[in-house]
């Protein structure tokens, strides 16, 4: 077999993405916030319909009896929000501010077989439409902790949006990096070493699917393909993890990389070193392999020396030529 080897040691070309947030971006946050948290207006002479926030008084009786907590003090709901049964709500749809309704529904008996009679007796003084808030100073005051103005609220949007876009474009440089390196490994990959590796992929995807709540018929049917193409496509999944690790070691070891205990410490999961210190004597203690976490380490402090060593050229999305200009 081929003692394995990269054909070059030389740094990574790519090209990225700009991090640039646009002003565009930022109105679509707002007009997102304004959708989640709205604001209600009373209308007069309307009729109530499903979403609308109803103010009522309201009595409640089964089976002639007076319900403990609906005995005729005014609450506010929302129309078809779930809290109160269907029936109810269907009975208060098309009321108006000032309309009292009486009227009766049967809903299930509470620790008994069989239907209880429900009667209602609804006395509404206020019926509130849902439209979107309109974000000036005083809403963000109000709303938005951390910023008093629409001003400040637009540079913390900007800032968050920014810092998004560049944990993306450092996620996909570091594909691009390990992807890079495994294109260049020159031998060295057993079928031992696919097979061991095939079992993490049939393990994540088992995860992921359980993570979804779908079944892999339902996957199947998702992606147009059927077990066979399941298998190639793992298969396929194997074979590149073995080569994006032999890469990355063989990497790790041109450039001198050197991992110690803090290192493999940052592998396990924690908040802080004391955690992630915890965390890892729980693995051992568990009959983890240890030295297979330093391999990983190892493997990830590479993969961080060949992305700090990049070369990346920023792509910037020109706006569409107009074609009637010179």
């Amino acid at each position: 077999m081929t003692e394995p080897t990269l054909t070059t040691y030389e740094p990574v070309r790519m090209e990225l993405p700009f991090v640039a947030v646009r002003e565009q971006d930022i109105d679509d946050e707002l007009r997102s916030m304004a959708s989640r948290l709205p604001a209600y207006e009373d209308v007069c002479d309307v009729p109530a319909r499903l979403n609308d926030k109803v103010v009522a008084s309201v009595k409640l009786f089964e089976n002639g009896a007076l319900l403990p907590g609906f005995d005729g003090a005014e609450r506010v709901m929302t129309l078809g929000d779930g809290f109160m049964p269907e029936p109810f709500t269907r009975g208060v749809v098309g009321m108006k501010a000032g309309d009292e309704r009486e009227f009766s529904f049967e809903l299930p008996s509470v620790g008994s077989e069989g239907l209880s009679t429900m009667r209602a007796c609804v006395k509404v003084s206020a019926v509130r439409r849902r439209r979107d808030a309109v974000i000036d100073d005083a809403w963000v005051a109000d709303h938005v902790k951390g910023a008093s103005t629409v001003a400040e609220l637009r540079e913390t949007i900007r800032g968050r949006l920014a810092e998004q876009l560049v944990a993306e474009r450092e996620r996909r440089k570091r594909l691009l990096c390990s992807a890079e390196l495994a294109g260049r490994l020159v031998g060295g990959v057993t079928e031992k070493d696919v097979a061991r590796a095939l079992g993490g992929v049939e393990k994540a995807f088992e995860e992921e699917l359980s993570r979804r709540g779908q079944t892999v018929a339902e996957y199947l049917d998702e992606q147009g393909i059927d077990e066979g193409g399941l298998a190639a496509r793992q298969q396929e999944q194997a074979l590149q993890a073995v080569r994006e690790g032999m890469a990355a070691e063989l990497y790790g070891r041109h450039m001198g990389v050197q991992v110690d205990d803090a290192d493999v410490d940052d592998m396990f999961p924690g908040k802080t070193p004391e955690q992630q210190a915890a965390s890892r004597e729980r693995f051992v203690r568990g009959g983890g392999d240890l030295g297979r976490m330093r391999h990983l380490a190892f493997c990830e402090k590479a993969l961080d020396e060949a992305c700090r060593r990049a070369i990346v050229t920023d792509r910037v999305s020109l706006p569409p030529r107009n074609p009637f200009r010179c």
